[in-house]
This record gives structure tokens, sequence and C-alpha cells, in this order.
């Protein structure tokens, strides 16, 4: 992705956001499993087009969410399945999936990540976390990994899920190659990381949502 185009007076905007991963929603992919822990996440991001209508700015972030949703990520632990815990978060990563030439790269601009790269997805499709598929023909995926390990607590999915602090990023893109006339109106993300409780319980758990482009109110 080498085209880059001047930016200009920005003219318009628009927001996208995901909807957070309801809690429940994570456990049927593991019915295989005696564990009922699960992730939950939520992300956001914006993005303005200059006069003649192609993309001068993308900004992501996990640090916004719904009322009663988690932003970062939390660790669930369903109401009447037993006691809050101590639970560590390794190998944590959003991938964000995008318009293949939509930008060449991002740059962290807040919180512990790095970000990793892109990749060309290697399945047709990709399951979300009720169970339907979404085709990732066209996308790129962008990779953000957390450095290190985030220590919390479990949280009872009993209504509003606090994210654990030290998993909030931002970025911002660099290099834009997309225009009006062909920007996509959805896009989805995939958050994974292996998750080590205090009772010696340790697995990877992912989850996929869709996302979606939609105007702003300037």
């Amino acid at each position: 992705m080498s085209q880059a185009i001047s930016r200009r007076a920005v003219a318009r905007g628009a927001l996208w956001a995901a909807p957070v991963v309801a809690a429940t929603a994570t456990i049927p992919a593991y019915a295989a499993s005696t564990s009922i822990y699960g992730i939950s996440s939520s992300s956001s991001g914006g993005y303005r087009l200059d006069g003649s209508g192609c993309m001068s700015s993308l900004d992501v972030t996990n640090t916004q969410a719904a009322p009663g949703q988690a932003s970062g990520i939390a660790v669930i632990y369903p109401d009447g399945q037993g006691e809050t815990q101590s639970v560590d978060i390794t190998n944590y990563e959003v991938v964000i999936y995008l318009p293949a030439n939509l930008v060449d790269s991002f740059d962290v601009t807040s919180g512990n990540f790095t970000y990793a790269g892109a990749f060309n997805p290697d399945t047709p499709t990709i399951t979300r976390n009720d169970g339907t598929t979404v085709s990732t023909a066209g996308l790129e995926a962008y990779v953000f990994r957390y450095n290190g390990t985030l220590t919390t607590q479990t949280q009872l999915d009993d209504g509003a899920l606090d994210g654990e602090p030290g998993a909030f990023f931002t970025a911002s893109a660099t290099g834009f190659g997309y225009c009006e006339s062909n920007l996509p109106v959805d896009s989805f993300t995939t958050v994974g990381a292996t998750i080590t409780t205090a009772d010696g319980f340790t697995a990877y758990r992912d989850v996929t949502y869709d996302t979606s482009l939609r105007p702003a109110v300037m």
C-alpha cells in the first residue's frame, strides 16, 4: 500500500463504532470446555474526508463504549457461577479488518500497544461471536498488540462492564488512498487474549464483532 494522497481542507467526517460483544455470547463458542470464562471488548473510530471526497484522516480507539458495555477488554465470569478473582491477560491483540489499500500504516498515539503490521486474511470467512460468518474478501487486517501482561479482576455478567484501563489504546493512520465513491459501509474487529485465572485455568479466548461506518454529528 504505497499510494498516498495530499491532505486538503476537511469538509466532512464520519464515525464508526463496534457493538460490544455481550458476555454471554462468548460462551457457546466454548461449549466443549468446562470453563465459563469469556472476554468482552469494544472499539470505535473516526475518519474525515477532504474537499474532493478522499480520506484525509482515520483514527481508531478502544477507549469508548456504549453504556453498560466494556471498553478495552474485560474478562467475564457470569453471575451466579462463582466469586470474582484475579486474572492475568497475555497475548492480547486487537485486529481491525478494513478495506485493502485503505491506509498504509498506523501510529499508536497512546497506550502500551505496538502496531504489528497488516496481513491479508488467510481464510475466506471469519465466524462472528453469534455463530454467523463474515467474508474477508477485499479486506486487510491491521494488528495492534499489547506489550506485556495485564492483571485485573474477573467481572460478573450482570450489567455494566468496566474494561481494564491498561488495555486502552488509540492509533492514527498514515498514507491514505481511499475516496468516497467506494467508501465501505461495514468492517469488523477480532479481539483475542490468553486468560489465566487464580484457580489455575488458562485458555485463549477470542471474539469477532461487526463494526459500521456512519455519519458523524458535526
